[in-house]
């Protein structure tokens, strides 16, 4: 087993706006986690994202305009091996930020804006 640093990308999916606001919001979030050796070299991209998808079920709650919000694991934009000994829960979230974009932002879109030199499904 290693240890890895991931970093996923969280879409806010919301049922029938109320609001007025022309934005979304994505939010990138650092996981710990411990997996298989070459986890990553031995699984496709779709198969990791579906990995992840279930392993950080989405977070569901009713915002101050009265809508369904459901924040997702949209990506999974990339890993790094961790070296040092630490302990830790596997799975938690150790860092996240907020990307507001506009409505018609898709993934794809922040992708290629924030992870310009994105490769896992390339």
């Amino acid at each position: 087993m290693e240890k890895y640093s991931v970093v996923l990308l969280k879409e806010c999916k919301i049922e029938n706006y109320v609001s007025e606001d022309d934005a979304k919001i994505f939010e990138e979030s650092v996981v710990l986690c411990e997996l298989e050796d070459d986890f990553f070299e031995e699984t496709s991209p779709e198969e990791l994202l579906e990995y992840f998808a279930k392993k950080i079920p989405a977070n569901k709650y009713t915002n101050a305009y009265g809508e369904e919000v459901s924040v997702e694991v949209v990506a999974v934009i990339d890993y790094f091996n961790l070296f040092e000994n630490v302990e830790f829960d596997n799975f938690t979230e150790i860092y996240c930020r907020h990307l507001v974009e506009k409505k018609s932002m898709v993934v794809a879109d922040v992708i290629e804006k924030y992870y310009p030199d994105f490769s896992m499904t390339k």
